[in-house]
């Protein structure tokens, strides 16, 4: 069972010219190892509850550091530049830190909240994008405070350079406490999270949350450039939702609800939803019969052709 074995190889191997593998050695590591990042020259690994830094040397890789403070086993590790996110598949995601002056790998900001990843993607230094088995899609970001925190502290790393280690550490040990990641958005899908990428879909084209589903479901999540577009949708998004998320079966509604219930109580099936419009409760504006969308045009002061318009513009950005 992966989830019993006491160890487990790690693979070295060089391509050459014609796209041929060939196998320089293997390494007997402790734990299973179930993700694995370049970073620095280095090799990060993650395997059950510790995540670890290797060097890849002539007969094996050879093992300098390690973080063995994580709460399950590490689902995914992620590199952009100095910034380390790890995914754990329990406990969310936590942003570390590789102190080299100490050799050690510091966790400086972890989510609050309890979250089973099933995958995970870095939009930016500070932005993590992530799914779970409960078929939830969240962006946590490092705040504000602990990425300037983090930031001082790795140019006091090049400021301290010549500074004895001991001195070092009784002078920097508290300088960088654990913080939260916040939450920025939040959304249900309904359907385990099996892959999350961030990408453009054509040439030209916005870039966009991608993500795939166990059902075999493929969605896009795309960022607003516009605050008015935002406002404009999500006001179409609550008047949509008296026609199109109707709580309980009725002749009052001319749309039956998309997901058989009510839309927001859906979307919001484990945690209130945040920051995320439902584009494909937007999308059921095109089906309404021509009076109600006059009257939902009116109440946004717009014209159905306008409404219409801004939904192909989305779409076209995207796609």
């Amino acid at each position: 069972s992966a989830t019993r074995a006491a160890q487990g190889m790690v693979h070295v191997y060089s391509v050459a010219d014609k796209a041929q593998l060939t196998l320089l050695h293997r390494t007997a590591v402790e734990g299973v190892p179930r993700a694995m990042c370049a970073f620095q020259g280095r090799v990060l690994i993650g395997s059950d509850k510790a995540l670890r830094i290797y060097d890849i040397g002539k007969k094996k890789i050879l093992h300098k550091c390690a973080n063995k403070k994580f709460s399950s086993w590490i689902q995914s590790v992620h590199v952009l530049g100095e910034r380390i996110f790890v995914a754990d598949a329990t406990d969310s995601v936590s942003f570390v830190r590789y102190n080299s002056l100490t050799n050690s790998l510091e966790t400086v900001a972890s989510d609050s909240r309890p979250r089973w990843v099933t995958a995970a993607c870095q939009l930016d230094d500070d932005t993590m994008a992530g799914g779970d088995k409960y078929g939830n899609i969240f962006v946590c970001r490092l705040s504000a405070d602990a990425a300037d925190a983090a930031n001082d502290a790795a140019a006091a790393q090049l400021q301290d350079a010549g500074t004895p280690l001991a001195v070092y550490d009784s002078q920097n040990s508290a300088k960088l406490p654990d913080s939260e990641l916040c939450e920025e958005a939040h959304f249900h899908v309904g359907e385990t999270i099996t892959s999350i990428q961030k990408a453009k879909l054509v040439e030209g084209g916005a870039e966009s949350i991608v993500y795939s589903t166990i059902a075999g479901g493929i969605g896009a999540m795309q960022p607003f450039v516009k605050s008015r577009d935002a406002n404009l949708l999500m006001r179409l998004e609550l008047l949509l939702r008296g026609a199109a998320g109707a709580r309980e079966r009725s002749d009052r509604y001319d749309h039956p609800s998309l997901c058989g219930t009510d839309q927001l109580a859906f979307r919001s099936y484990y945690l209130p939803v945040k920051d995320v419009i439902d584009g494909d409760l937007c999308e059921t504006f095109l089906f309404l019969d021509p009076a109600r969308q006059k009257q939902i045009a009116d109440d946004l002061d717009r014209t159905p052709g306008e409404i219409a318009k801004k939904l192909e513009d989305m779409r076209n950005r995207l796609l």
